[in-house]
C-alpha cells in the first residue's frame, strides 16, 4: 500500500518543486519579511487551499488537486502558487513557486500462483497514461529467472529449476520515476512428472497383455483404457485383479483379435498431472494353406505356375523358396496364379508364409522337381507303392535298370539317398531307413538324366 504525503517547501528555497501525487503542503518563510496579513492562490483555480495555520499570516497551506478530474495531462501537471503578503506599511508583495505535480502510479496486484510450467506469460497493467515499467527477480536459493522483455508490460519468464522465485512488478511515472510502485508475488514451480510406457506393443495368438510404466518414485498413477479392459495378476483368467489399473506393471486381457487399442497411464505429484499412452495390437497368425494338387510336383522346365494358397482374413502372405534366386510373378505376396521362375535345374520346396503384425506363421513345403528334360519311355511307366509305407517302398519297373532314389521331407530336405538300384523287370522291394519321422515324403527315381517323382507318406 502506498501512501501519498504531501510535500512542505518553504518558497525563499524552492522556485521549483517536484511532487509525487496531487497534494502539497506549501509554507512561506516570513522571517524579515514584515509580514501581517497573507494568503495563497495559484494559476490553477480548481485545486482547493486549506490554510493549516491559525495565524492571520497563512503561511502554511495544503493545497491537493485529488478531486479535479483529468488532473494530470500526461500523467503530469505543472501549477504556479502565490503567497500574497501586506507588510507593517501596507505594501502588497507577492512570492511565487512552480509545483509539478507527477501522477503516482496505483500498482496492479498479482497472486501468487504455482504452476508445472517452467515458462510463463506474465501481462501487467498500469494505471497512468505515461507510465514505464520493469521486471524483476530477487536473488533467491533456487536460481534467478530469466525474462525476455523486463521493461515490457508483456513479458516471457523462464524459470531455470524448480523452487519458488518472487517477482517485483514496478510502474513508474516516465516523466519522474521516482514516483512509483510496486507488487511482490511469488511463483512456485513445480516439475512435471516423468513417465515413459516405451515403445507400442503387439501381442500374437493371446488376449493377454503385460504393461510396465517407467515413472518418478514421487508419484501416484492409475491405468486408463477402452470399455472392455480387464486387469490381470498373471495372464491367466484366474488371477482377476479387480485393482490393476493402480499397479504400475500389470497384465490386461481384451476380448477381440485384430484391434489395436490405447492404453493410458496417468500419473501426478499432488500438483502437476501428466500421461503417457501405448498402442497394444491384439492379433493372431492366419493358418497357411497351399491349395495346389498334391500330384502336381514336376516340370520339365525352370517354370512352375500351379502354386496357389488360401489368402489370409487379416494381413498378407508371401512365397519362399529354399532355394535362393528363384522369382514369382507377378509377385511373391500373389497366392494364387503366381509363376516360380527358377534359376536351377532340382528340387525347389515352396512355402506359404501368413503375416498379421508381428504374427506369422509358415505353412508345410511343397516341392516340385524342375527338369529340363522331358520324361523318357524308360522311366514314365515306373511306378511305386504303397502310398503309405513302413521300412520298404515297392518299385514296378518295366525292364531290368540301375537307378537312384531320393527321398525329401516337406521342409525339403534329403531324408532318403539310395545309389545305385539294381531293378529287374516287375517288382522291386527297397528297404528304407527305419529313423524316418512320420509325415509325407516327396521320392525321386533317377535313372541316367532321367527323373520321375511320387508321393507317398511314411507311417511308424
Amino acid at each position: 500500500t502506498f501512501l501519498t504525503f504531501a510535500l512542505i517547501f518553504s518558497l525563499r528555497l524552492f522556485s521549483q518543486i517536484s511532487v509525487c501525487g496531487s497534494a502539497v503542503e506549501l509554507t512561506a518563510d516570513t522571517i524579515g519579511s514584515h509580514a501581517v496579513y497573507g494568503m495563497w492562490t495559484c494559476s490553477h483555480n480548481q485545486i482547493v487551499i486549506t490554510n493549516i495555520d491559525q495565524s492571520p499570516l497563512h503561511f502554511k497551506v495544503m493545497a491537493d488537486a485529488s478531486a479535479i478530474p483529468n488532473f494530470f495531462v500526461n500523467s503530469m501537471q505543472s501549477v504556479w502558487f502565490y503567497w500574497n503578503y501586506i507588510d507593517n506599511q501596507n505594501n502588497l508583495h507577492i512570492d511565487s513557486v512552480n509545483v509539478v505535480f507527477y501522477e503516482m502510479p496505483n500498482c496492479y496486484h498479482f497472486t501468487d500462483t504455482t504452476t508445472c510450467s517452467h515458462s510463463l506469460h506474465l501481462i501487467g497493467q498500469t494505471s497512468i497514461s505515461n507510465a514505464s515499467v520493469s521486471w524483476q527477480g530477487l536473488t533467491s536459493n533456487t536460481s534467478n529467472p530469466i525474462f525476455s522483455d523486463p521493461m515490457q508490460t508483456s513479458t516471457n519468464i523462464f524459470f531455470p529449476l524448480a523452487g519458488n522465485y518472487f517477482i517485483v512488478w514496478t510502474e513508474m511515472n516516465a516523466e519522474n520515476t521516482a514516483c512509483r510502485c510496486s507488487d511482490t508475488f511469488m511463483v512456485n514451480i513445480v516439475d512435471i512428472p516423468h513417465v515413459e510406457l516405451g515403445s507400442d506393443i503387439s501381442i500374437c495368438n493371446s488376449h493377454f497383455a503385460y504393461l510396465c510404466s517407467n515413472t518418478d518414485s514421487n508419484v501416484t498413477g492409475f491405468w486408463s483404457g477402452p470399455t472392455g479392459i480387464s486387469y490381470y495378476n498373471g495372464p491367466n483368467d484366474s488371477l482377476l485383479n479387480p485393482y490393476g489399473s493402480q499397479n504400475k506393471c500389470t497384465w490386461i486381457k481384451w476380448n477381440n483379435f485384430n484391434d489395436t487399442i490405447v492404453m493410458y497411464y496417468i500419473v501426478t505429484n499432488g500438483i502437476c498431472t501428466t500421461y503417457d499412452s501405448v498402442n497394444v495390437v491384439f492379433t493372431f497368425a492366419y493358418p497357411p494353406i497351399i491349395t495346389t494338387n498334391t500330384t502336381d510336383t514336376l516340370s520339365n522346365n525352370n517354370q512352375y505356375n500351379l502354386l496357389c494358397a488360401v489368402t489370409p482374413a487379416y494381413g498378407y502372405g508371401y512365397w519362399i523358396d529354399n532355394n535362393t534366386g528363384t522369382v514369382f510373378q507377378p509377385s511373391n505376396n500373389t497366392p494364387c496364379n503366381v509363376m516360380a521362375i527358377v534359376n536351377n535345374n532340382g528340387l525347389h520346396c515352396f512355402n506359404w508364409v501368413t503375416v498379421n503384425h508381428t504374427c506369422r506363421d509358415t505353412s508345410e513345403a511343397f516341392c516340385v522337381d524342375f527338369t529340363s528334360i522331358e520324361v523318357a519311355e524308360t522311366t514314365k511307366d515306373i511306378s511305386i507303392y504303397p502310398n503309405v509305407f513302413n521300412d520298404y517302398l515297392t518299385i514296378k519297373s518295366p525292364q531290368t535298370m540301375i537307378v537312384s532314389l531320393e527321398g525329401y521331407d516337406v521342409l525339403g530336405k534329403k531324408q532318403i539317398s539310395i545309389q545305385g538300384i539294381q531293378l529287374e523287370s516287375g517288382e522291386n522291394n527297397i528297404p528304407v531307413k527305419n529313423n524316418l519321422v512320420e509325415g509325407m515324403y516327396l521320392i525321386i527315381i533317377q535313372y541316367g538324366n532321367q527323373k520321375i517323382s511320387f508321393k507317398v507318406y511314411h507311417l511308424k
